[in-house]
């Protein structure tokens, strides 16, 4: 799925067995939502399959291996970055294709997972019940919606 003159992302809702769900930290020096929380994943390649890419993207960010499951939402998103030395800001669209996932051989307790964490701030396994309070990226925010309907997510 693209869409014109868009990024094509993919996000992972991995959510383990015990109810608790992943999120990841953008590090502070990325440009584009630096700091905020989100839900782990990254960039579709060129010729490259949503499902593939977020499998590819789980094991490059943070080192472990994910069963892919359904199609969670697609969010439409637009970014206006600014722009470097003095530089006209510009946007940026993406295109976020997020999916539930599972940990490959899931651990008994969502504690015992060991991250090998790669352009990943730190990692943090929060309820299933509530929304957790952290700032997340913009594009993420249709995505606390949708998981915790409930809740009012920042």
């Amino acid at each position: 799925m693209s869409a014109k003159g868009a990024i094509h992302v993919v996000a992972a809702v991995i959510r383990h067995s015990d109810n608790t769900v992943l999120i990841a930290q953008r590090p502070k020096h990325h440009r584009i939502a630096g700091g905020l929380w989100e839900f782990p994943g990254g960039k579709v390649e060129s010729g490259e399959l949503p499902e593939s890419a977020l499998v590819r993207e789980i094991q490059e960010e943070l080192g472990v291996e994910i069963s892919v499951g359904k199609l969670i939402k697609i969010v439409n998103h637009v970014y206006e970055i600014e722009g470097l030395n003095g530089a006209a800001p510009t946007s940026l669209r993406i295109l976020l294709s997020a999916y539930d996932a599972r940990l490959v051989n899931e651990p008994r307790v969502s504690g015992d997972v060991i991250f090998d964490l790669n352009d990943v701030a730190q990692v943090e396994w929060v309820s299933g019940e509530c929304a957790p309070p952290h700032e997340f990226a913009p594009a993420d925010i249709p995505l606390l919606e949708k998981i915790w309907p409930e809740s009012r997510p920042r």
